[in-house]
């Protein structure tokens, strides 16, 4: 489909900045054990919430955002989600005296992003095509570990100060919204006048057995991926090692990964295609593996990163496949359930916790990343089987 008048490198500067945002819940992670000082009376797993409790928000406000671009714009959707993103800055940083108000602000950085995450991944699919979305795709997942470094490692020096300085990080929102207000394009809703106005089947909205597949496959890889930067700074203090700071770095280092594997996502693409999924489970199953076992800085150091290396090779592969034989009206809401799905698994992530402890009958960290490095490798067993039947048929 053909656009007029669209600044394609303004689309695409846009949409990369915007980006920077998408994983903002990962930097509450470098001040978990700090925020369970602060409150006493808070368990650590209450704690790790705070980190995936933006995932609820989001799994919501993401469908509510897919069904609002048949009538408004996608462009104010997202200007709309990057306010929210920056009231959370503000908020965090000035009202921040009990665990309830930052639950109140880890909702309102969910109701950001839900607002503007599936349209970052649908503009890609809508306004590229070919290899240069492939590639794009693999871009927008580097810039989001991009923006989790800067947010984890600088909220991680902040929370030195004091701990809530941690939400000064969120202004990283700005320089996405100054630009989403310059160049996206303000385009009518993709859709007839007689279509919007009586209710669509879900094959008609686009949500079809290839969306169902990614989407569980999605939430299977959430599960471990989040639980691990959720324990970081509890692994480093279980192990004597540092402090917010420390963690902080740790979690970075986690998100480099994903920055290394990003930047070669489209290569990777054209050789292996679906098969990243599978690379990625088992990157993750043996980052999580070395750090379970790790004792020493530089193990913790190479095995975070080789666990970060995943995210950047399902996510992106996974937004491909779900508008693979699509209309371009039907990307948003594909992309939304993907995403949903995703950040239902985030918020659930924390129950592995407990789950680790049954299994196990061990409390300790590194068995709780021992177990989600067991998780991420029967995910990469079934995804290399499921796409490889697949392709055979």
């Amino acid at each position: 489909m053909t656009y007029k008048n669209i600044n394609k490198k303004g689309i695409r500067i846009t949409l990369l900045l915007i980006s920077l945002c998408q994983l903002g819940s990962l930097a509450i992670s470098s001040v978990i054990s700090d925020i369970t000082k602060a409150f006493p009376t808070v368990s650590d797993q209450t704690a790790q919430f705070l980190m995936t409790f933006p995932g609820l928000f989001i799994l919501i406000t993401s469908l509510l955002s897919a069904s609002l671009t048949r009538i408004i714009s996608q462009k104010k959707l997202a200007i709309a989600g990057l306010i929210l993103n920056v009231v959370t800055a503000i908020g965090g940083l000035l009202l921040h005296g009990n665990i309830i108000l930052l639950f109140c602000w880890a909702a309102t950085l969910g109701l950001g992003l839900g607002l503007w995450m599936p349209i970052v991944s649908a503009m890609v699919s809508q306004f590229f095509e070919g290899n240069e979305r492939a590639s794009l795709m693999g871009l927008v997942s580097s810039a989001q570990n991009v923006g989790a470094i800067f947010m984890t490692v600088v909220g991680g020096a902040l929370a030195v100060i004091a701990w809530h300085y941690v939400y000064l990080v969120y202004f990283i929102a700005v320089p996405g919204l100054v630009c989403a207000v310059i160049f996206l394009p303000d385009e009518t809703p993709i859709r007839n006048t007689s279509e919007h106005k009586r209710k669509l089947s879900l094959s008609e909205m686009g949500i079809d057995n290839a969306v169902v597949l990614f989407s569980a496959i999605q939430f299977f890889f959430s599960l471990p991926y989040n639980a691990g930067p959720a324990n970081f700074s509890l692994l480093l203090s279980e192990a004597g090692i540092g402090n917010a700071s420390t963690a902080g770095l740790l979690s970075g280092l986690f998100l480099f990964g994903g920055i290394l594997s990003g930047w070669y996502f489209g290569t990777l693409n054209r050789k292996v295609e679906k098969q990243t999924i599978a690379i990625g489970f088992l990157f993750l199953a043996i980052g999580f593996l070395g750090l379970g076992f790790s004792k020493t800085q530089p193990l913790y150091i190479l095995f975070t990163v080789i666990g970060g290396m995943s995210l950047p090779l399902v996510l992106p592969q996974a937004s491909l496949g779900v508008v693979e034989n699509k209309r371009p009206e039907q990307f948003a809401m594909a992309t939304a359930v993907l995403m949903a799905f995703g950040n239902l698994g985030a918020f659930c992530s924390p129950f592995t916790t407990s789950i680790a402890a049954a299994v196990t009958g061990s409390s300790a960290i590194s068995m709780r990343l021992l177990f989600c490095a067991g998780l991420s490798l029967a995910g990469a067993i079934v995804t290399f089987i499921i796409f490889r039947i697949r392709k055979e048929k």
